[in-house]
Formats: structure tokens, C-alpha cells, sequence
């Protein structure tokens, strides 16, 4: 847990401190806007591939190796020269960072048994929610004070101990060293998701006319076909498209995905919307914008303790629903210019995430051989990924360069929507019953 806060801790604190950055390197808010983009573009692609490398080689090695490469990288970080150096090196420590987050899930999954899954993914849920508060409250007057540069030392000292800890607590898990890595399938997952996500981040900004959102959609096209034929061909593909066609795992991925499309996409929103209609600046934005992760937090805290009083699938149900309430509360909030309807909008999209997601990361582990946990972890975070980009890309859209209140409301309503498909999905997933309860008995 301490190793998944490390990695999750600078991002909402590089994101708030990316004007200081431009400011200290003279970069275009074009370029440096790809300090940020380019981190989780690789993010996206490189999970599943981790994952699959930890499920072969072993997901304590990959752990360890990972930090310490995240640790040396953060530090170089520190010292970027110039704006073009610092993406290079931030989006290579945030790949290695990367490796350690399936392999995370999965050592939890090989350790606890199924009936104890959904307490430990909601407390380890809780934590990735409160390391970006943390980072925020605590970091942001030092990086303020100090610069921008610490934010990086900052992540270095947990990874570097988290290394030095996990050689000598973390048990080691089966290794397959009679099966090869999938190299063409990597190949291919790579070309198909880097277009795609590059073609759906830069298509609000620049259109879609653009010739390198043409360019990159066509990438992404070709890339999926040729991943469909080499994983159809491949004696161990990276991705088993057989087990895609199993709605014991397929539907809470694609409900993963639709989750994070309404909870992340929303989160720009409401920093947009604060400034531009209730003239909040980054101080009061940071406050309120706090309450999603809390919610999230609280909200994963007690997600085991009702499935083992009223199942996981109701438990899940009502964390969707509560999404999709949120979008209609934050429109209604829009629209009456109320901001304690927006405040209780953020919050109760951070808690309705919170409250599903233990069950959907629990499905997930439980639809899969042991020997695949890291595999369908990096798949699940993958979907997350790239259902934040559609999320944040669609929401946006509505919002463009106005600050009409009929735009931030349509958009509001489409976290709406993508709550409601997540409800719709999400009740396509085959729980265990009352996994908890299984503990007790």
C-alpha cells in the first residue's frame, strides 16, 4: 500500500503545479501540457504488459524492480534541464512506476483468499483515494515555498523504502519461466492504444480534421487488427481473447471503464467550473475538488463491511447509481448556481466510485486463474485509463470555451450517462454471494 501511494501521489500535485513549471522552463501550455499526457498515455499501455510480465517472471520481482528504477528516475527527474527532458524522464518513471501497480493487486490477490478480497481492495482503494489529498494539503505549501523540483524528491523517499522493505517482507509468487512473453502482442497493444488515446485526447483541442488525430486514429485501427490476429495465432497471448468473451470478466472491466469515463472526466469540470462561474481560485478549487478523493475513501472503507451484510452485486448497484445521481445533482447545481449542490455533486461522485469499484476489482480476481491475476489487473487498470480519457475528452467537449451554464449542465449530465451504463453493465456481473459473509462461515 505504501508503494501504490508513492506512485499515485505526485500526479494531482504536478497537475497544480504545471503553470510554476512552465513558468520556470519557458515552455509553451501546449508542450507542457504533455507532462501530464504523456505519463498517462504510457500508463494505460504499459499495464497489461507488466502485468502479464509479473504473472511470468514473478510479481515480487517485478515489484522491486520497478521502485528501484522509479526511485533512480524520480530523482533525475528532479534535474530535468529543460521541459522536453522532463516529459522523457517523467513518463519513463511513470512506466516504471507503472510495473509495480498489477503486480500490487496481484501479490494481494495470491495472499488473501477470495472471501477477504473485498476488504483488502477497498482499503487498498482507500489509499490511492487519500494520496492525492495528501499530496495537496501537505505538498502543495512546500512545493509553493520550495519549487517544483521537490515534488519528485518527495515521491524518491517512499519508493526508495518501499524497496528496501519489500526485499525482505514480500513472499514470492509462481513464476513461469517455460512460457515466453508475448513480444508481437505488446507490439501491437502498444500501436493500438498510444493512436487511439492520442487520437481521443487531442481530438477536442485540435479537431477532427487534424492530420495527426487522423493519423493517430488510423494507428490505433490497424494496431486492434493486428492484436486480434496475433492473439488468435499466439500459444500465450498477452490478452486471451477467450477469457474477453467471458462476462464473469469482461463485464466488470467494461463497467470499470465506465466509472472512471464519469468520475475522472468530471473532475476538470468542476475546476473549470468553479473558476469560471463561481470565481473560486486555486486554493478554494483544491478545497473543494478534495471532497471527491475523501468520498472515495470513506466510501471504499465501508464497501466490504455492506457486501457482507447485503451482497456485492447490491453493494456495486448502489455505488453506480449513486454516480449517476451525482451528474444530475451537479446539473441542478449548475443551473441554480447553487455551490452546495456542486459540493455535494463531487463528493457523492468520489463515494459512489469508491463504494462500487472493491466489488469490480473483487469480480475481476475472482473471474481468473491465479496464474492470470496480473494480467486482468493490468487489463482492469487499463480500461480505467482509457475510459478516463473518453470520459474527460466527451464531458469537456460541452464545456469548450464558455462559461454558459447551459454547457457546464449537458456536460454534468453526461457523468450522468456514463453512470447509468455503468449501473446497466455492472449488473451483468457474477458476484460470488455475500463474498464477505464466506469469511465469517
Amino acid at each position: 500500500m505504501v508503494g501504490v501511494a508513492a506512485v499515485s501521489f505526485p500526479n494531482s500535485l504536478i497537475t497544480a503545479a504545471l503553470p510554476l513549471i512552465s513558468e520556470d522552463l519557458h515552455a509553451r501550455t501546449s508542450v507542457i501540457a504533455w507532462v501530464s499526457i504523456a505519463p498517462a498515455i504510457a500508463f494505460s499501455i504499459s499495464m497489461p504488459m507488466f502485468g502479464k510480465l509479473g504473472d511470468l517472471y514473478g510479481h515480487r520481482r517485478m515489484f522491486i524492480a520497478g521502485f528501484s528504477a522509479a526511485t533512480v528516475l524520480a530523482l533525475a527527474t528532479s534535474l530535468a534541464p529543460n521541459v522536453y527532458a522532463l516529459i522523457g524522464l517523467r513518463t519513463a518513471a511513470q512506466i516504471c512506476g507503472t510495473s509495480t501497480i498489477p503486480s500490487s493487486f496481484a501479490m494481494l490477490a495470491l495472499i488473501y483468499p477470495a472471501s477477504e478480497r473485498p476488504r483488502v481492495f477497498g482499503q487498498l482503494s482507500a489509499v490511492l483515494a487519500v494520496s492525492p489529498v495528501v499530496a495537496i494539503v501537505f505538498g502543495a505549501p512546500l512545493v509553493e515555498a520550495m519549487g517544483w523540483r521537490l515534488v519528485f524528491v518527495v515521491q524518491a523517499i517512499p519508493a526508495a523504502i518501499t524497496v528496501l522493505v519489500a526485499r525482505s517482507r514480500l513472499p514470492e509468487t509462481p513464476r513461469r519461466p517455460d512460457v515466453r512473453f508475448d513480444i508481437a502482442g505488446a507490439v501491437a497493444l502498444a500501436a493500438c492504444l498510444s493512436g487511439s488515446l492520442i487520437a481521443v485526447n487531442r481530438l477536442e483541442e485540435w479537431g477532427a480534421t487534424h492530420p495527426v488525430v487522423i493519423a493517430a486514429a488510423a494507428c490505433g485501427l490497424v494496431g486492434l487488427v493486428q492484436l486480434i490476429l496475433i492473439e488468435r495465432r499466439a500459444s500465450e497471448p498477452l490478452i486471451p481473447l477467450p477469457l474477453l468473451r467471458r462476462r464473469s470478466f469482461s463485464a466488470p472491466i467494461v463497467t470499470m471503464g465506465m466509472t472512471q469515463a464519469g468520475f475522472v472526466g468530471s473532475a476538470p469540470l468542476t475546476a473549470f467550473l468553479l473558476g469560471q462561474r463561481f470565481g473560486y481560485h486555486t486554493i478554494g478549487i483544491g478545497l473543494v475538488s478534495a471532497t471527491r478523493p475523501a468520498g472515495f475513501a470513506v466510501a471504499s472503507w465501508l464497501a466490504d463491511r455492506s457486501a457482507a451484510r447485503v451482497g456485492g452485486r447490491v453493494v456495486q448497484f448502489a455505488g453506480n447509481a449513486i454516480l449517476g445521481c451525482a451528474g444530475i445533482i451537479g446539473a441542478f447545481g449548475v443551473w441554480h448556481q447553487s455551490l452546495t449542490l456542486v459540493i455535494i455533486s463531487t463528493t457523492a461522485s468520489g463515494f459512489g466510485v469508491g463504494y462500487a469499484r472493491p466489488g469490480i476489482v473483487t469480480a475481476i480476481n475472482n473471474s481468473v486463474d491465479p496464474k492470470d491475476v496480473g494480467m486482468a489487473n493490468g487489463l482492469n487498470n487499463m480500461a480505467g485509463q482509457i475510459g478516463s480519457s473518453v470520459g474527460t475528452t466527451a464531458i469537456l467537449a460541452f464545456v469548450g470555451n464558455t462559461a454558459g451554464k447551459h454547457g457546464f449542465a449537458m456536460a454534468y449530465l453526461t457523468t450522468a450517462v456514463f453512470g447509468a451504463m455503468a449501473l446497466v453493465v455492472g449488473q451483468t456481473i457474477q458476484h460470488r454471494k455475500r463474498d464477505n459473509a464466506l469469511a465469517a462461515e
